[in-house]
């Protein structure tokens, strides 16, 4: 109930802030062809799916690992999710002070680094605490993307455009089926410690993508 009354005191905000892009921003015409044919549209897609895919399969087998790997029961496995749940919430507000002083990339940038050292930590937790703990810090580290990948992708392709946002958001949903289910085949074949590597795997390509997407940036800043 809680949750559905937050949802609707939302809605009695007078108005949202008009959507600014940088000076230096090129747009194009909000059409999927437009879209398709400029690459950074495919980069901010990839990192989508990345970035998606690990905030996806963090939410899916937090409770699973616990259990299965360091027989916690349901109520410890529920913990993990908690703990995730209420840390992401906290980085997306925090990450929402932050962003007029530091710049999107780098914030997403450092994020990754920080998301695949806690998520490379879980294939070696040794107690249940220590994986709470690197649960919190993945949905901490890993709040930023989704929300910030599509403000890019704003800012710098089309402003404002539905049809941009929701091709993104398809790519991050598709990220979201993809790396869970990687993770369980995984599991199932040489154990959760194992599959859970998929997770700081997302994050270096995360990386990858995300400084191909500052120089493609950079260089149409400068043209």
């Amino acid at each position: 109930m809680v949750p559905t009354l937050l949802a609707a005191v939302l809605y009695l905000t007078p108005h949202y802030p008009a959507p600014s892009p940088t000076s230096d921003s090129r747009h194009v015409q909000p059409d999927v062809g437009g879209f398709a044919a400029n690459p950074l549209f495919w980069m901010l897609a990839a990192a989508m799916v990345f970035g998606g895919g690990c905030e996806s399969g963090l939410t899916s087998w937090a409770p699973n690992f616990v259990v299965e790997e360091l027989g916690a029961s349901a109520r410890g496995g529920a913990w993990a999710t908690i703990l995730y749940g209420s840390f992401m919430a906290i980085g997306r507000f925090g990450i929402g002070s932050i962003s007029g002083a530091v710049s999107p990339l780098r914030i997403m940038l450092l994020s990754a680094i920080f998301c695949g050292a806690a998520t490379l930590g879980l294939a070696f937790a040794p107690h249940l605490w220590a994986a709470w703990l690197l649960f919190g810090l993945g949905g901490l580290f890993v709040s930023c993307f989704w929300p910030t990948l599509l403000a890019v992708g704003s800012d710098q392709i089309c402003v404002g455009s539905m049809s941009l946002l929701s091709l993104l958001a398809t790519a991050g949903i598709i990220g979201s089926v993809v790396v869970p289910w990687v993770i369980g085949a995984l599991g199932d074949a040489v154990g959760l410690r194992a599959g859970i590597l998929v997770l700081p795997a997302s994050m270096v390509l995360l990386i990858v993508m995300l400084v191909m997407i500052g120089r493609r940036v950079h260089a149409r800043s400068v043209t």
